[in-house]
């Protein structure tokens, strides 16, 4: 998780100077944070089970 945290950070630092970059990245992020949320719901509800 950290690591993917970071590598998103860099990204982030480098797409600074394009607005539209930015934007695009922002977009993944927050694609990325919802996947990792389904996952772990799933990972969480396969364990309870």
């Amino acid at each position: 998780m950290h690591y993917l945290d970071a590598h998103i950070g860099a990204i982030a630092r480098i797409g600074i100077g394009g607005q539209n970059a930015t934007g695009a990245i922002e977009n993944r992020m927050i694609k990325i944070k919802m996947r990792l949320k389904e996952f772990r719901i799933r990972s969480l509800g396969g364990a309870c089970r």
